[in-house]
């Protein structure tokens, strides 16, 4: 170094870098760090050091060259070697372990002791070897960012571990031994095999300690073996004491349940006992409960019944017994009045072939005391009663399915004790590729075929593309079902706020269609109209009419009271009385009219004309407090009327409070609706180039120069003529002395030598022909007015949308969005909008961003579904599609499916494949309608064509409770297929396993109903009476055919008359009111000369102008006869016929029939001429003059009373066996009276105050067709007369004496006296059907 700073020295000296020697110089040098030494200049770290010294110092002592000129602590030699600037003490060389040595030149960068060569880690002091080169340091011996590796040669076995086992840690091939594997040497393993067991363990326990498959038995694990565990089972019991010491779960045996499955499952229990008790154990139980046992149910319900003034509400009490043991049923009913007040009361006790019935009513208008009751109690006997609860055989069809379960079907397909029923198969259908499907699955919805035959194939024209991409017939599009993956056929829907649905496509439309407006866009705006209330408070007018009292006196809401608002006319034409004032014995009109009037005899002279159907009464039947016209104009109507008013803000009107608020403006000024802060930011444009606001368009004011801002309409002519060619024409261009056909075929043309009109004139509806010449002449001559023009105001003015469509003004501002942008409605700054509508991914965005065309949501779930037409013409939205109207041009939004596939009906004839389970037989053999129950797990078939079927076990969900006492309460829970309500049945079992009761909770319209069977008769004595009065079972007649007894008819004088006699055309009355008579009715028409109006011909010349003109009393004017020929008007309804056709003289018609035939029931009356005219115009049918009672014709036997057909099959006996005593007689006999009843197949007549019979016939004998003139037909083949029987009455038959009735009798014992037929049909609508319809399992027991 010391030669190379020479070098340099030397080098600067002889370039002249250096200055001359101090004594060369002349004055001192500032910059002279040493001016007294010549051998020295600079100091650049000034330590007193010249950082050279050219030649030798002239300093004492002399000074010394510094070795490190910037005093960085590098010497400049080094500094110069290593490219740093030795004279700045900032820069310096890399010196890593700080040895002033450059990194560059240092052995050892560190300072390790470790020459870098040697060092695996040259530049970290705390590291330099690494064994296994994987970058981890064997050790460390200070900080660092290394990790120290913990295996230094790599070899799986961590230094310590090697160490501690005596293998070299640096050296990768000397590892420990491990003979197990199981990573411990084993030199410090103390389980070998790595079995969990220590070597020791396993050598006592008898297992290998080396073999890791060997370990000792250890039965309850834990990890004590079983040669050293004294309870190997770990029960808590010694092996010693343990009856089952390998056994875990008992040391001894415990009886009970142990299927886990059972509700009586006993965790404790070891020994099955056989007690246990599944949801199959309890169905069976519980049907043998209802079927078998003897229970006892109650229940109390209200229930509506039609009364004579409108429904009323009763209570029902139902008790139902059933002793299937002793073949007993006992079933009441009781019917009392809201407060508890018994009104009726009915029981049936049933046992071994009798049925007591016991009867107790209150009569009309009175108490359920001794005085008031009627008491009936009568035994019927030989009959049969059903318990409605045990299973019955039925006539139904049963086949077995592949999977042994069955299938069975009541329809009408099948007949009753049908022989083949045991050996058919028609459940399954064939489809089209041969395989088969249950034929309950055609027409279901669901494709079962594998090529779908079996539901309904169709062919149409167009097709729809679903947005997820299949494509379906168009007849899928709004059908209602979901047709594509993801819905898209169907038109959208949109939820209110208020839980409500509108169509989709209404939302943001302009016009609010939910109730709570929540389908339109809402936005902050500040209400600016207010209401001052009448205590000085005020509010905003949007809360008056809002259903909300929000002043202090309620007088923001509208008030109402009651008042009469119906009114009668008196015949002075000015004045009226209300029609309460009508027959109330005061004479309220001056002359009187409003009360009736009454002849000599007494009959009433006064009739009542009914305002909307013309139907006359008599006078004295107005406010009588019963409707006689058919819509009650003949009695006041009460109704509320608003007392409540509103002034308009600029005074010009008064209108109802309930028009405030309405969104209709009814004041001029618009006060009464709510005004807010808002600007108008829509314009219209004005003709001249002006604008207004687009509120003022259609706002019934012309604010535009030329009114084009409002509507224009044009009297566009809809009559046309079609010439003889074929063209078309106006109708008023007939006959108006032009030709405008081109055959001039619409303008009259004559005979040229006796004029006679050879032109006609079709008239198109009446059917007749007139001369051409009275076509457009202002004269009404075909009876229809066809040969008149006529036509209608229809605007013609229109508005551009901006998308080029057209629609009229009218539409504009109108509060709905009829161009798709809303430019047809004006435009607000309303504020900022505060609605908001939710995406389906849960974003929001503007409701006014609804129904925009564009797609703001990513799922576009805010716009509405649209359809593109076949053409390409247009776009619609979806909801238009299948509308029934249609919106394309080229039709396609209509689908014209047409169905290809068809269903063979068991008779060979074809129908429609949908046709097929559509509810309606349409197959003559109604094999179409055939429908299979599969409730069923297995069935018998016996000899007399009945099957009797177990009941597969209802689905749904059962669990259970144990109760304390050993027994248990099971809960089963079902859906009710069709409602979709829940049904919970709780069945109680005593600890014997039986059933002591069953509940069972539905629902019923929406209430939840209980009913509740307990086992045992409930106290109540089910012996019957014997010794009551034996009684005919409850049969009535319903008869067919006409009266044997005519009936007659009243002259005002008393004469009687054959009421055939009645609008014969004969008078036969002396008064002739047997005829009708009809009112004279001008059908004769004159125009005036203003073309404005048309009066009646008798009003011309009459000497009062009633034109308003005032030319029907111009008499000097002409009139035009129909021949041509010209009159003055003073020849004109003169009694003169002037004209050749006599039309200058009026015409008249029959008008309306005056005289009135009163029906029988007083219920209505009609005109005369509608009597005997074949048509039951009175309710009563009297108006045809039908006698009253049986005669003649067919007959239908018929059961009445609660227990007809729901519970009691009732039966007459025999119809072959003579020598029974339970037959019944035909029984003729003269009655003073008749009703009709109820029953069970439709309305049935009973004679009343009969008297001796007048013939007697048994049904042996009838059926045996010994009577002549009755024959007989046994409806339901049974062999016995039953409910639906019929039989027919001819002319043939031979009576000794006159009679009018039919009954049925059992000895003495007369079936119309039964107390059922005696009281009928008042419970036939309640009591055992509603008791039916909630008994548990009903439904079921087919």
């Amino acid at each position: 170094m010391k030669v190379q700073t020479l070098l340099l020295t030397l080098m600067l000296l002889l370039s002249g870098c250096l200055g001359m020697a101090d004594e060369d110089v002349e004055k001192i040098d500032e910059n002279d760090m040493f001016p007294d030494d010549d051998a020295a200049y600079f100091d650049t770290d000034g330590d007193g050091l010249p950082d050279q010294l050219d030649g030798e110092s002239t300093s004492t002592p002399p000074l010394v060259a510094d070795m490190d000129d910037d005093n960085d602590g590098f010497l400049d030699s080094m500094e110069t070697t290593c490219g740093t600037d030795p004279l700045n003490a900032t820069s310096f060389p890399d010196d890593l372990d700080g040895d002033f040595e450059c990194d560059e030149y240092d052995f050892d960068i560190d300072g390790d002791t470790v020459f870098n060569d040697a060092d695996a880690f040259p530049r970290d002091a705390s590291a330099a070897t690494d064994t296994d080169g994987d970058g981890m340091p064997n050790t460390l011996t200070g900080e660092s960012t290394l990790t120290e590796d913990l295996d230094d040669d790599n070899d799986g076995w961590s230094d310590v571990d090697e160490t501690a086992c005596g293998s070299n840690s640096l050296v990768a091939t000397l590892m420990p031994v491990d003979a197990n594997g199981d990573g411990i040497c084993d030199a410090v393993s103390t389980d070998d095999d790595a079995d969990t067991y220590s070597d020791d363990e396993e050598t006592q326990c008898g297992s290998d300690p080396l073999d890791a498959t060997s370990i000792p038995a250890d039965l309850d694990n834990d990890t004590i073996c079983d040669a050293l565990d004294d309870d190997m089972d770990g029960d808590g019991t010694a092996n010693a004491d343990d009856m089952y010491p390998r056994d875990p779960s008992k040391h001894e045996d415990v009886p009970g349940c142990t299927d886990t499955a059972s509700f009586n499952f006993d965790a404790e229990a070891n020994l099955d006992d056989g007690t246990c008790l599944n949801a199959e154990d309890v169905f069976e139980m519980m049907m043998n409960f209802m079927t078998n046992e003897t229970w006892h149910m109650s229940t109390t319900s209200t229930e509506e019944i039609d009364g004579e003034d409108g429904p009323v509400d009763v209570q029902v009490d139902m008790l139902v017994i059933s002793a299937p043991a002793q073949d007993t049923v006992f079933v009441n009913q009781v019917i009392s009045e809201q407060d508890g007040e018994e009104v009726f009361n009915i029981t049936y006790l049933y046992t071994n072939g009798t049925v007591q019935l016991s009867q107790f009513y209150v009569e009309e208008g009175g108490d359920f005391e001794e005085d008031t009751v009627i008491e009936d109690q009568v035994l019927i006997h030989h009959q049969y009663m059903a318990n409605p609860f045990m299973d019955q055989p039925e006539w139904m069809q049963c086949e077995q399915l592949a999977d042994n379960s069955w299938v069975c079907s009541d329809s009408d397909y099948f007949t009753e004790g049908n022989p083949d029923s045991a050996t058919e198969t028609l459940h399954q259908y064939t489809c089209a590729d041969g395989t088969t499907v249950m034929s309950s699955e055609i027409n279901d919805g669901t494709e079962d075929c594998a090529d779908g035959s079996d539901e309904p194939q169709y062919t149409e024209t167009y097709s729809y593309t679903c947005l997820s991409g299949e494509t379906i017939g168009l007849m899928h599009v709004n059908d209602g079902e979901d047709d594509c993956a993801d819905g898209s056929d169907e038109a959208k829907i949109f939820q209110c706020a208020d839980g409500s649905y509108v169509t989709f496509l209404y939302a943001n439309d302009g016009g609010a269609d939910c109730n709570d407006e929540s389908d339109e866009p809402m936005y902050d705006t500040t209400e600016i109209s207010t209401f001052d209330c009448m205590d000085g408070s005020e509010i905003y007018l949007s809360q008056v009419n809002d259903g909300v009292e929000d002043c202090m006196d309620a007088d923001d809401e509208p008030t109402y009271e009651e008042t009469e608002q119906t009114y009668f006319d008196c015949d002075d034409g000015m004045s009226y009385i209300y029609l309460s004032q009508v027959n109330d014995g005061t004479e309220d009109c001056a002359d009187g009219e409003d009360e009736a009037t009454f002849d000599e005899n007494g009959d009433e002279t006064s009739t009542f004309e009914c305002e909307y159907t013309g139907d006359i009464i008599p006078f004295s039947y107005v406010n009588d407090g019963m409707n006689d016209c058919t819509y009650g104009e003949d009695e006041p109507y009460i109704g509320e009327e608003e007392t409540s008013s509103f002034d308009c803000a600029d005074g010009s009107d008064t209108i109802d409070l309930s028009e405030v608020n309405d969104e209709y403006q009814d004041c001029e000024d618009a006060s009464d609706e709510p005004a807010y802060d808002m600007t108008e930011t829509s314009m219209f444009d004005c003709e001249d180039g002006s604008q207004i606001y687009f509120s003022l368009a259609n706002d019934g004011a012309e604010d535009c120069a030329n009114g084009e801002d409002e509507p224009v309409e044009e009297y566009v002519e809809s009559s046309e003529f079609e010439c003889a060619d074929g063209e078309t024409i106006a109708l008023s261009l007939v006959n108006d002395g032009t030709e405008d056909c081109r055959d001039g075929d619409d303008e009259p043309s004559y005979d040229p030598i006796t004029q006679q009109e050879l032109s006609t004139f079709d008239c198109w509806y009446s059917g007749g022909t007139i001369a051409l010449s009275l076509v457009n002449d202002g004269n009404y001559d075909c009876d229809y007015g066809e040969d008149e023009p006529y036509g209608s105001d229809q605007e013609t003015s229109l508005f551009i949308c901006d998308d080029g469509e057209e629609i009229y003004m009218s539409w504009l501002n109108d509060d709905y969005n009829d161009c798709q942008g809303g430019e047809d409605e004006a435009q607000y700054d309303m504020g900022e909008e505060v609605s908001v509508f939710t995406c389906d991914d849960g974003t929001e965005i503007a409701f006014s961003m609804v129904n925009n065309g564009d797609n703001d949501c990513d799922g576009d779930e805010d716009e509405s579904y649209t359809y593109e037409c076949a053409d390409g013409s247009d776009t619609i939205p979806l909801r238009y599609v299948n509308a029934g109207y249609y919106f394309c041009q080229d039709y396609s939004d209509e689908s014209d499916a047409q169905e290809s596939s068809e269903f063979t009906c068991f008779n060979g004839e074809a129908i429609r494949l949908s046709y097929h389970l559509d509810d309606y037989a349409d197959c003559t053999d109604a094999s179409d309608e055939i429908d299979w129950d599969a409730d069923y797990t297995d069935c018998v078939y016996d000899d007399a064509g009945f099957w009797a079927c177990v009941e597969t076990m209802p689905d749904g969900t059962w669990s259970s409770e144990m109760q304390d006492d050993g027994g248990m309460i099971v809960t089963l829970t079902t859906i009710e297929p069709d409602s979709l309500e829940e049904e919970i049945t709780t069945v109680t079992i005593s600890p014997d396993m039986s059933i002591t009761s069953m509940e069972l909770e539905e629902m019923d319209d929406g209430d939840i109903m209980t009913v509740s069977y307990v086992a045992g008769t409930g106290g109540y004595d089910l012996t019957i009476d014997m010794t009551l009065e034996e009684a005919a079972p409850p049969f009535a007649v319903g008869f067919d055919g006409e009266a044997i007894q005519s009936a007659t008819f009243e002259c005002n004088d008393g004469t009687i008359i054959d009421f055939a006699l009645l609008n014969d055309g004969a008078y036969d009355c002396a008064d002739e009111e047997d005829e009708p008579d009809y009112e004279e009715e001008e059908v004769s028409y004159w125009m005036c000369a203003d073309g404005a109006e048309e009066i009646s011909l008798s009003s011309v010349s009459d000497g009062y102008a009633d034109c308003m003109d005032g030319s029907d009393e111009v008499l000097t004017s002409n009139f035009d006869c129909n021949d041509g020929t010209t009159i003055t008007l003073d020849m004109v309804s003169d009694d003169n016929m002037d004209c050749a056709e006599g039309e200058d003289e009026p015409d008249y018609e029959e008008g309306q029939d005056t005289n009135v035939f009163y029906c029988a029931d007083g219920s209505d009356s009609v005109p005369m001429e509608w009597v005997n005219d074949d048509y039951d115009d009175c309710e009563d049918g009297s108006d045809e003059g039908l006698g009253e009672g049986h005669g003649y014709g067919d007959y239908m036997v018929g059961a009445v009373g609660m227990g007809a057909g729901e519970l009691i099959e009732w039966n007459g006996g025999s119809l072959t066996d003579a020598t029974s005593s339970d037959g019944m007689d035909l029984v003729l006999s003269m009655c003073d009276s008749f009703k009709t009843i109820d029953g069970e197949e439709g309305e049935l007549s009973v004679g009343e105050d009969c008297g001796d019979d007048v013939e007697r016939w048994s049904f042996v004998d009838i059926a045996a067709g010994n009577v002549v003139g009755v024959e007989f037909i046994d409806a339901d083949e049974s062999g016995t007369l039953t409910n639906g029987d019929m039989f027919m009455i001819s002319e043939d038959l031979e009576t000794t004496e006159d009679w009018n009735a039919v009954r049925l009798a059992k000895g003495m014992a007369y079936a119309d006296e039964n107390p059922e037929v005696v009281l009928p049909g008042f419970t036939a609508a309640l009591g055992i059907i509603s008791m039916l319809g909630a008994a548990l399992l009903v439904r079921k027991n087919e």
